[in-house]
């Protein structure tokens, strides 16, 4: 992987590409917050701190991510060096400008995924920190999106928008800041940038494991609950949920083949497993030919099963001693019968409204990738 290192609460520029304006909390209250624009030049209100996020779950410790690199698809918030406020995504409401989504930037909050981004880059396993689009986890996956449309006030401002269209204005250059900057604005936040980055914990999963399966494309967790499909084998109904308030129904327990009940043994990369369902007790599987609604993709299910159909298949991050299933590390879930990966889609399920759809596909797009975003483990 060809790495250009960002860590939690990086201080950073963050430039529009097509406009070459810098993101700015203008500090001019609008509706529940602030607007937020591009400017040419660069000011104090211009820094932004990234902080790598995990949606919280009751219970279990919060993460320590001091000095922790930043990947590709991790969760974010963007904070304002300056003000504090982040960046906040209201898909209900319209820009005032474009009436494009609403992005403006207000006091953190613990919401359902406002505040919360994807750093998403053209490659998964390339950090290109010139062509860097940030993706927010809600419903729609609204992009931050500029252009050269301004505001009546603040004047000489360009607008900034969520958006879903997917074009070249949803693209930003990451400019970490200098180390002047760091050490004449920012006192709390300050981070000395010649200490060695900590690498990302090494937290193995282990046979019997309770997992959240969190999709790295669209921040979405793998789900289910006891709905079934309307069409088909009318089985139980697999999705991926847009909210990062995880519930029961998100919770699976990772089982190796072939009557292994260690609960010592790690996974393997290439292991023959099972996913059960934590809530309803049926296991993640494909019924021979089965198709999804719209006939173009082949349907996932819940149910009852003897042969594990999925392997587990890492996916290369540039550390390939690495060869166990870890936290926070990815990899793709491959059936064996038809050789298609699981994979998250940007569109509603079959059945519900509210929730993504989940299918084989036959590539390895980035919907493929997965990664464990918490653990119940004995071993924590």
């Amino acid at each position: 992987m060809e790495q250009e290192t960002l860590i939690h609460k990086d201080i950073v520029y963050l430039k529009h590409n097509e406009t070459n304006g810098y993101l700015t909390d203008t500090g001019i209250s609008y509706q529940n917050g602030y607007i937020l624009g591009t400017k040419k030049e660069q000011d104090q209100n211009s820094v932004w701190i990234l902080e790598k996020y995990s949606p919280p779950v009751q219970g279990l410790k919060k993460p320590n991510y001091n000095r922790v690199e930043i990947w590709p698809c991790d969760m974010i918030v963007i904070r304002n060096g300056k003000t504090g406020n982040v960046i906040t995504c209201n898909i209900g409401n319209k820009s005032p400008v474009t009436k494009q989504g609403e992005m403006i930037v207000a006091n953190q909050y613990e919401g359902t995924g406002e505040q919360q981004f994807l750093l998403i880059f053209d490659k998964f396993d390339e950090i290109n920190l010139n062509r860097a689009k940030f993706v927010n986890v809600l419903d729609e996956n609204h992009a931050l999106h500029s252009h050269n449309r301004q505001y009546k006030n603040p004047k000489d401002v360009n607008e900034v928008t969520g958006f879903t269209g997917v074009d070249q204005n949803d693209y930003w250059t990451i400019i970490p800041a200098s180390r002047t900057v760091r050490q004449s604005i920012f006192i709390n936040e300050q981070q000395d940038i010649e200490k060695a980055v900590r690498p990302r914990c090494y937290k193995y999963i282990h046979n019997l494991d309770k997992v959240v399966i969190r999709n790295c494309f669209t921040g979405g967790s793998l789900h289910s609950h006891t709905s079934t499909y309307t069409h088909g084998n009318k089985q139980q109904e697999i999705t991926w949920r847009y909210s990062i308030r995880r519930d029961q129904n998100d919770w699976w327990i990772i089982e190796l083949a072939n009557g292994n009940s260690d609960i010592t043994s790690q996974i393997p990369n290439k292991s023959l497993l099972f996913l059960q369902h934590n809530g309803t007790g049926k296991k993640l599987m494909h019924i021979n030919g089965a198709r999804n609604k719209k006939k173009d993709y082949l349907e996932v299910n819940c149910g009852i099963q003897d042969e594990a159909e999925f392997q587990i298949e890492g996916v290369d991050m540039g550390i390939p001693e690495l060869n166990t299933l870890i936290l926070e590390y990815p990899f793709r879930l491959k059936h064996i019968k038809t050789s298609q990966y699981l994979a998250a889609l940007s569109r509603p399920s079959s059945k519900t409204t509210f929730q993504g759809e989940v299918v084989l596909v036959g590539g390895k797009e980035q919907n493929t990738i997965w990664m464990i975003e918490t653990v119940d483990s004995l071993f924590d």
